[in-house]
């Protein structure tokens, strides 16, 4: 969440923890920003082994992972469902397709699994993404492949987001003409052709001060030009069942990372951080901390110290803390 009295600025954000005693101290990295994180409704041959795999009827939330490391990020994924029919009949994607491209080394398509999500009338499928920083825009892409009909077609729908950048594949199996400006439908009855294999995807996210957005898909009947009918009069839709979510910092925002706490006491210690980069200009610097590690989300700190400007490393002394507590830290700075 961007709390109220931190202003929307390029900024950088780091976290570490310590315990007040005489013989411990250590400092814990987090996993930094700039990552891709997949996820699978159900797991197949072709899933990676570092893409999570929520779903309504197995475990519903929890962080995702960074694709390349394994490691978990600061977002939640939380995935609900409304009327959904699971199906095991899917395809795969084409090579070369955008869908093909940015999901065949991370999520499984084959059939047998419970892939294909259908939808009809009033039913739903969301993603709600949540623990954003507001240091960092988000990219969100998305795709589903059932094979084979020509009249069924997904809307999806994007919300929560202060700010998007619509990024959609182009072609006969993307509509947006008639549509409101943060829903595109798509043509998710075939998508495993050659020409096809669409994905939904919006750019330059912004998740605003919440630090969320969600993204729902429903059954879409609107007009499909140059798609059979032309118009989307099949029985069902097909949530989608393939979703990645990328993170990346805002051009010129600072970087920082913690030092580790020393002159730990009985009831106090040193903690701070070094700026590494001060991006387009000297960024002013604030440390949390409080013995709960709230993240981004500075209103939920204990405690926080506003440094002012800085350029190179920085630290504060704590005092009145508790003895054999366990205390994290964060360092905020921002240009």
């Amino acid at each position: 969440m961007r709390p109220s009295h931190i202003p929307s600025a390029a900024s950088a954000v780091t976290t570490g923890i310590f315990r007040v005693s005489l013989l411990l101290a250590s400092c814990v990295p987090v996993a930094q920003a700039e990552f891709s994180a997949y996820n699978d409704i159900a797991s197949g041959p072709a899933t990676h082994p570092n893409t999570t795999l929520y779903a309504p009827n197995a475990t519903s939330s929890g962080l995702m992972k960074d694709i390349d490391t394994g490691a978990n990020t600061s977002a939640t994924l939380t995935v609900t469902q409304s009327g959904v029919n699971y199906e095991s009949s899917t395809a795969i994607p084409s090579v070369g397709t955008d869908a093909g491209d940015i999901f065949g080394s991370f999520v499984d398509f084959s059939s047998g699994n419970p892939h294909s999500l259908a939808v009809n009338g009033t039913d739903f499928f969301t993603y709600a993404f949540s623990g954003l920083d507001a240091a960092s825009k988000y990219e969100f892409a998305g795709t589903a492949c059932r094979g084979n009909y020509n009249e069924r077609w997904t809307l999806v729908r994007i919300t929560g987001a202060e700010s998007f950048t619509a990024a959609h594949s182009s072609g006969l199996g993307i509509v947006t003409a008639g549509l409101a400006a943060n829903e595109v439908a798509i043509w998710t009855g075939a998508n495993h052709l050659a020409n096809q294999g669409f994905v939904v995807q919006w750019t330059d996210i912004d998740p605003g001060a919440d630090g969320i957005f969600q993204v729902e898909s429903r059954q879409y009947t609107g007009p499909t030009p140059g798609v059979g009918t032309g118009t989307a009069g099949g029985s069902k839709g097909y949530a989608l069942n393939a979703v990645r979510l990328k993170e990346s910092f805002i051009v010129g925002q600072p970087t920082i990372i913690n030092t580790p706490a020393s002159a730990i006491t009985t009831s106090g210690a040193s903690i701070g951080g070094e700026i590494t980069d001060i991006g387009v200009d000297k960024p002013n610097i604030t440390l949390y901390w409080g013995d709960n590690d709230a993240g981004g989300l500075a209103a939920n700190w204990d405690q926080s110290i506003n440094l002012g400007a800085n350029t190179g490393t920085f630290t504060h002394v704590l005092s009145g803390l508790n003895p054999a507590q366990d205390y994290y830290f964060r360092a905020f700075a921002q240009n």
